[in-house]
């Protein structure tokens, strides 16, 4: 169980990373990148100099942190959970530097990408949808079952 919970994660950022690269790529070659933006992004291949894209991508990475850290919880004990929760915050920290230098194609996405899980996350938390879907309540404890009661 341990191991297919580490390895969805690594499945997904290799997953998120080529499509990443694919994106940083497009941005380079495709001219009607320069000229089809909106508002104060008309040049989507160009970094934010208001550094409005690289707060907001990283606030609504804080969100998702904050509110979905829990998830896959089951494979991991407390101690883990609380250091991955803290080392996800410093992330959403740390990613606005980083944000900073990438095109704002780029950022247009994850800001995106990111609002799209906040939003499905409130939708398919709500207990009438989930009856509605068919989607069971798990009961999550909060110490993997194979671990040593002491743990629990």
């Amino acid at each position: 169980m341990q191991i297919w919970c580490e390895s969805t994660s690594i499945i997904s950022w290799a997953n998120y990373s080529s499509f990443y690269l694919d994106q940083f790529l497009l941005c380079k070659k495709m001219p009607s990148f320069k000229h089809g933006g909106a508002y104060w992004f008309t040049d989507l291949t160009t970094p934010d100099s208001l550094y409005i894209f690289p707060v907001l991508t990283a606030l609504s990475f804080l969100v998702i942190v904050e509110h979905n850290v829990h998830e896959g919880s089951h494979c991991m004990l407390v101690e883990t959970r609380t250091t991955m929760k803290n080392l996800a915050r410093a992330v959403s920290v740390l990613v606005v530097p980083f944000a900073m230098e990438l095109p704002k194609a780029i950022l247009c996405f994850w800001l995106a990408s990111n609002l799209f899980s906040i939003i499905y996350r409130l939708v398919i938390s709500v207990p009438s949808v989930k009856k509605s879907l068919g989607i069971p309540v798990i009961v999550v404890d909060s110490a993997p079952a194979d671990a040593p009661k002491s743990q629990r």
